[in-house]
């Protein structure tokens, strides 16, 4: 179909310059050819078109920069995006032939296309990169505070990948404009060499077969820049984020065979941690959930949070794991060790929040602080748990080939790999068919009674606090959150806990 186009394109072509029937106003697809191949075959063409190609990759590697820069405060900061307003849109606003006029006054003649190119791309890129950095999933940012990930690992794996289809659309738009730019430039700038340069003298010699030769040379040369951006950028189809980021080599955690041992390493976990919830109050938007509420979870202790949907049980958790901050009180979160330092809690959200563009080994590995996942200890933990969980086959398969309880997995699997005295659990094991749900229950049993671990579960299903925890908390319905009963596993039975939990559905009544 493409070929179809251009030979109907060019049959139009040759039909008009006949009715017109004056070369110097539109010569045929021939005559235009023939000054083609005479250009092309010239001794000074590569030096021409070098030229030009320089001067508006030096604009485009001045403008990439300092887009970076700005976009990046633009696009993660309100406050840099209200303070470079301004300057952007007196960039964007500003007429080219502007730029080129001040530019001939300021700058010396081969100077002045590259400083249009980079006016022009800028302001492009520093909108493309703004808002490729504002479309990313705000509950993938949430993940990257809870695991506490450093910049670098931020950068690499979500800034850059969830971004990437919304800046290669900006730059693919700053390239085309850009080189239109820069040419237009050495037309009115008319530096010793250049495509613009050769237009204007076609132009002067009344040479209109050179003028469309050499235009036909700039089409094909942006055509080519488009088609290698493609191919070192592609964002369309399911995998292409996927190619690239491995192509580049950007991941931080690798997996390299290992060498069979003996002994495999072992990841070592920090003692249980002791969580307190002193007189905490907490309310957003005209609502109170907490007033001076108090829980305290011993070390080691697994404590299941029920009670009905929206008592507010996942606030508790996001207080817990500080990604929220009370209004009130304190949550002290403290181990028993000389140093008294304060663990990172590892969370298992309700949703999985999976990062698109990885595969189900690296989702684990990035509930690890940076530096361990890159040890063989931190990979053999992997590994393990993977295969634990049943998901040994599924290790380089990316989140759309997985199945939702395989995602749950990943999920559950991603909080135990960190290596936190505190293990906050979302109703990790919800909507899941009653074998897997069997299985997943199987797995935190084991866990618990290997590795413990201050653990706060919350759940909606009584068989799930009464399997797993120690001990069980159930919350009102009504606002603010207090404690209906808190007793030992030990001494409840499945009628029993039913019986508390349907005064709770029914509003404590």
């Amino acid at each position: 179909m493409p070929l179809l186009g251009v030979v109907s394109a060019l049959l139009v072509w040759a039909l008009l310059a006949q009715i017109v029937g004056r070369t110097i106003l539109l010569p045929g697809p021939v005559a235009t050819l023939a000054s083609l191949i005479e250009i092309v075959r010239a001794p000074g063409f590569a030096t021409v078109v070098a030229a030009t190609v320089g001067r508006w990759g030096i604009a485009l590697c001045l403008a990439l920069p300092v887009a970076v820069l700005t976009g990046g405060a633009a696009g993660l900061s309100r406050i840099g995006a209200e303070f470079l307003r301004p300057l952007v849109s007196a960039a964007r606003a500003t007429p080219v032939i502007s730029v080129i006029l001040i530019a001939l006054i300021w700058l010396p003649i081969p100077q002045v296309p590259v400083l249009v190119g980079f006016v022009v791309a800028y302001p492009l890129l520093h909108q493309g990169i703004a808002d490729g950095l504002r479309s990313i999933d705000p509950e993938l940012r949430e993940l990257s505070r809870a695991y506490r990930w450093g910049a670098f690992r931020r950068v690499v794996h979500l800034e850059i990948p969830g971004s990437l289809p919304t800046v290669v659309s900006a730059l693919a738009g700053a390239l085309g404009m850009s080189w239109k730019a820069v040419l237009a430039a050495e037309v009115l700038s008319l530096p010793a060499f250049g495509i613009g340069s050769m237009l204007q003298d076609s132009r002067i010699y009344l040479d209109t077969a050179a003028v469309l030769a050499w235009t036909l040379i700039a089409v094909l040369a942006a055509y080519g820049f488009d088609q290698l951006l493609s191919l070192l950028l592609p964002v369309e189809g399911r995998r292409a984020r996927r190619s690239w980021y491995g192509r580049m080599g950007l991941w931080v955690t690798s997996f390299p065979a290992r060498r069979a041992t003996a002994k495999p390493p072992t990841v070592a976990q920090p003692s249980p941690a002791e969580l307190i919830f002193q007189d905490v109050s907490f309310g957003f938007a005209g609502e109170e959930i907490l007033r001076s509420f108090n829980l305290t979870v011993k070390p080691g202790e697994v404590c299941a949070l029920l009670g009905p949907s929206g008592c507010g049980k996942t606030t508790l958790i996001r207080l817990a794991s500080g990604l929220l901050r009370p209004n009130s009180g304190a949550i002290l979160l403290d181990v028993q060790e000389p140093r008294r330092v304060r663990p990172a809690p590892a969370v298992a959200f309700q949703d999985p929040r999976l990062l698109p563009w990885e595969p189900a080994r690296v989702q684990v590995s990035l509930g690890m602080p940076g530096l361990l996942a890159h040890r063989a200890a931190g990979r053999v933990h992997v590994d393990r748990l993977l295969l634990e969980l049943g998901l040994a086959h599924a290790t380089e398969r990316y989140p759309d080939e997985l199945s939702g309880g395989m995602k749950k997995r990943l999920n559950v699997a991603r909080a135990v790999a960190h290596p936190s005295g505190l293990l906050l659990l979302d109703e990790p094991f919800s909507h899941q068919d009653p074998t897997t749900h069997a299985e997943l229950l199987a797995f935190a049993s084991g866990l618990f009674q290997h590795d413990p671990r201050t653990v706060l579960l919350v759940t909606h299903d009584p068989h799930e606090a009464l399997t797993l925890a120690d001990r069980v908390v159930v919350l009102s319905s009504d606002k603010p959150l207090r404690v209906v009963a808190d007793s030992p596993t030990n001494e409840l039975n499945s009628t029993q806990l039913l019986q508390l939990y349907s005064l709770t559905a029914l509003g404590n009544k």
